[in-house]
C-alpha cells in the first residue's frame, strides 16, 4: 500500500529535458507496496442467514397485514433479486456501503427492457448491460426509485428480526438519490458512441482553418490541427478520467514515473474535494497520441497556460466550458445532460463493463464514493490520503478503457503544433 504523500521524489521520475529526451534513461527504481493491515472481520451472529432466506417471512407478513397487492410482491421479489445478482446472496450485515454503491451504478446501466427478454434469465447482469443497444433506454428514474425503497424497506424490515445484528441502515444504505432529489450539476449522461464518432471527426481533431484570436473558428474544416486545450481535454478525460479543472492545472511537473509506469498527479487549488487528490497512471492511447511529449514542452509549466480562472468561482474550466458548448452546437453533437463531465461518466462506465471493480474506477475518477469514504474511515488522520490499489493495478484498470470502433491512429500521426 502507497500512500499519496508516500512517492518520494527519488521514487518519482520525471520526464526527462528536452537535451535528453531522445537518449537511454536508467531504469526508474521500483516502488514496493507495503503489506496492508487486515480489513476488519464484520460481526455477525451465528443465526444471521443470507439475504434470501428470510424472503418468504417478509412476502408472508406483507401479505398477512394486507399491504400487498400481488403486483406489489413480484415488484420486490425482483429488486430483491436485482440485489443478490448484482451485490451476491450474503448475510445482511455484512454489505457494506460499497455493495450498496455498486448496487446504484449497476441498477442505472440496466435497460428497461431487463426482465422481458427470455435470455436475460441466463445472462448476469454485467452482461446485460454489456448487451444493452446504445439506442436502448435504461431503467426510468420512477423505476430506480422503486427498486431502491424495496431493497431499503426489506433491509429496514431485516434490522427488526432475530438473530439479525444492527445494520446500520443509514449508513450503509443512506443519501443516494434520484429524479427531482438530484440537483441538476450531478445529473449526467455518458457519451454514446455515436455521439464520440461524430465529435472526433470533427475539425478540431481533423483540421481547422487557423486563427490566432477567434476560438469560435475551430469548427470551420481546415488544415490545421492545434494541439491546445481544446484538443487534449476531451481526450484526456476519456482515458484518464479527469474532472477539468483537474487537467486544466496539471503541469509537466505532475507528469513522473511510479515504478516505471507513467503517472499524472491531481492536485492544486481547484480540486472539487479532498479525495480529487491523487496519482493515476497515463493511458497507453495518450501516450501514443503524445502527451508525453505536451508534458515534457511544458517544463514545470502548465500544460495549458492559455486556460485562465474565471467565473465566480475563477476556474480553469470557465471559459473552456463556454467554449466547448459552443463548439458543440456549431458541430452537431449538442445534448443536454451529456458534456464535458460526461466523458468522466464514459470512462466510469468503461471500466465497470470490463468488470473494473467500483472502488477501483472510482479510485482513477477521484469520486468521493462512500466505499472510498469508509475505506479512509478505517485508517487514521495522519494517513487520510490512501490509495489502496497499487499502481500496477490501477494501470491494467485504467487499460481497460476503449471505445471501438473510434480509431485514434491518425491523431498520433499528426505533427504537432
Amino acid at each position: 500500500m502507497r500512500w499519496l504523500g508516500e512517492y518520494e521524489e527519488d521514487e518519482r521520475v520525471p520526464l526527462p529535458t528536452a537535451a535528453a529526451w531522445t537518449s537511454a534513461s536508467p531504469a526508474p527504481p521500483q516502488v514496493v507496496d507495503s503489506p496492508s493491515s487486515p480489513a476488519p472481520t464484520p460481526t455477525t451472529s451465528k443465526t444471521e442467514k443470507t439475504v434470501s432466506a428470510y424472503i418468504e417471512q417478509y412476502v408472508e407478513e406483507a401479505r398477512h397485514t394486507g399491504q400487498w397487492t400481488n403486483q406489489t410482491e413480484a415488484q420486490n421479489r425482483n429488486s430483491i433479486d436485482l440485489l443478490t445478482r448484482i451485490c451476491g446472496d450474503k448475510l445482511p450485515s455484512t454489505y457494506t456501503r460499497d455493495d450498496a454503491a455498486t448496487l446504484r451504478r449497476r441498477l442505472e446501466m440496466i435497460p428497461e427492457n431487463y426482465g422481458k427478454s427470455p435470455r436475460h434469465k441466463a445472462m448476469t447482469i454485467d452482461e446485460v448491460i454489456a448487451a444493452k443497444k446504445p439506442e436502448t433506454k435504461t431503467l426510468s428514474e420512477g423505476t430506480l426509485n422503486q427498486h431502491w425503497n424495496s431493497i431499503t424497506g426489506y433491509f429496514r424490515w431485516l434490522n427488526r428480526q432475530n438473530g439479525v445484528p444492527d445494520l446500520s441502515l443509514e449508513r450503509v444504505w443512506g443519501g443516494f438519490r434520484w429524479g427531482a432529489n438530484i440537483p441538476t450539476s450531478e445529473k449526467r449522461l455518458p457519451w454514446d458512441i455515436p455521439s464520440l464518432e461524430k465529435l472526433f471527426v470533427s475539425p478540431i481533431w481533423t483540421g481547422c482553418e487557423e486563427h490566432p484570436t477567434k476560438r469560435h473558428w475551430r469548427h470551420r474544416p481546415g488544415t490545421t490541427i492545434i494541439r491546445d486545450e481544446y484538443f487534449w481535454l476531451p481526450i484526456l478525460a476519456l482515458f484518464g478520467g479527469g474532472r477539468c479543472d483537474e487537467n486544466a492545472q496539471l503541469t509537466g511537473r505532475d507528469i513522473f514515473q511510479v515504478g516505471g509506469i507513467w503517472a499524472m498527479h491531481f492536485r492544486g487549488p481547484h480540486l472539487k474535494t479532498d479525495a480529487s487528490e491523487r496519482i493515476v497512471p497515463v493511458h497507453s492511447t495518450l501516450i501514443a497520441l503524445g502527451f508525453l511529449d505536451l508534458a515534457r514542452k511544458a517544463g514545470e509549466g502548465r500544460l495549458f497556460p492559455k486556460m485562465i480562472p474565471g467565473g465566480r468561482d475563477q476556474k480553469f474550466s470557465h471559459f473552456y466550458s463556454e467554449g466547448f458548448t459552443d463548439y458543440r452546437r456549431r458541430i452537431g453533437v449538442y445534448k443536454e445532460l451529456m458534456d464535458y463531465h460526461s466523458f468522466r461518466t464514459s470512462a466510469t462506465s468503461a471500466m465497470i463493463h470490463e468488470n473494473v471493480p467500483l472502488l477501483i474506477a472510482d479510485e482513477i475518477t477521484g469520486h468521493d464514493s462512500a466505499g472510498r469514504k469508509d475505506a479512509k474511515e478505517t485508517q487514521t488522520v495522519t494517513l487520510q490520503y490512501v490509495s489502496p490499489f497499487p499502481m500496477n493495478k490501477l494501470k491494467d484498470a485504467i487499460e481497460t478503457i476503449k471505445y471501438p470502433p473510434i480509431d485514434w491512429s491518425h491523431l498520433a500521426s499528426k505533427s504537432q503544433s
